[in-house]
């Protein structure tokens, strides 16, 4: 029988990144004897798997961004160093798509809160991690973004991640997971502010012939691409999708 292992490293700068201070206790917790805090020069987290029988070792290099970072203006330094320092590696983004609830209780009127929708709504992460993705794919950054639901589930991605190392290395020919949503998940945000979001019936159907929204952007770029798109959903959702990307990958 084939013995594999699995070990993780992770920067202790994460301690003092909220919303990420709790990852290095669950790492820790988890993986025990197998599980090092050590500085990472421009990552976050290492995910190393070895299978022994195959005599094979791959890693995963891994960078942490919420839409803290977005608001801040650091994901694109962040993702730079990651870049420089990763690039004989696999690596990948996790982006926290978890909606940060704040602790204060905010008394406003309605003229208030109608004010400051529209801030509120283009601060969402999970309209950020689109955004995101669209700057990466207009940059032609080839690196998959992992929209993470909630930071305590960064065990059970990792998890995810290991069985998509240990089945590449006995099947050269498989992806590494870059998704735990498909398009039907996702595809209900891409609309600008102000037009209504697509269809859950439309994102289904579009979700049914596109693995990844990678490959929706992809034929949303040609006339062919485009015609497919509308033969499935309509011409209006298309239209919908066309208007969100075009600004983004133009």
């Amino acid at each position: 029988m084939s013995i594999r292992s699995t070990y993780v490293q992770f920067n202790p700068s994460l301690r003092g990144r909220p919303p990420w201070a709790t990852v290095a206790d669950q790492l820790s917790s988890h993986y025990k004897k197998q599980c090092q805090e050590v500085h990472l020069n421009g990552y976050d987290i290492s995910l190393s798997v070895s299978d022994e029988e195959l005599e094979r070792h791959d890693e995963l290099r891994i960078l942490l961004l919420s839409s803290e970072d977005i608001r801040d203006n650091q994901a694109a330094a962040r993702i730079e160093r990651f870049v420089n320092s990763s690039r004989t590696s696999k690596r990948m983004l996790m982006f926290l798509v978890q909606k940060q609830v704040s602790s204060q209780v905010c008394q406003q009127d309605t003229q208030d809160r109608d004010r400051d929708d529209a801030q509120q709504k283009s601060q969402d992460p999970m309209t950020l991690y689109m955004k995101l993705q669209a700057e990466l794919m207009q940059h032609t950054v080839n690196i998959p973004i992992l929209p993470l639901v909630r930071v305590d589930s960064i065990v059970t991605a990792l998890h995810a991640l290991q069985t998509s190392l240990l089945k590449s290395m006995s099947d050269p020919g498989s992806q590494l997971l870059s998704s735990l949503f498909g398009p039907r998940d996702l595809l209900p945000y891409c609309s600008d502010q102000g037009v209504q979001p697509l269809a859950k019936e439309h994102a289904g159907s579009l979700s049914q012939n596109y693995f990844t929204i990678g490959e929706i952007v992809h034929d949303l770029r040609t006339e062919g691409g485009r015609r497919r798109i509308a033969k499935i959903m309509g011409s209006e959702e298309e239209n919908k999708l066309l208007r969100f990307w075009t600004d983004r990958l133009s």
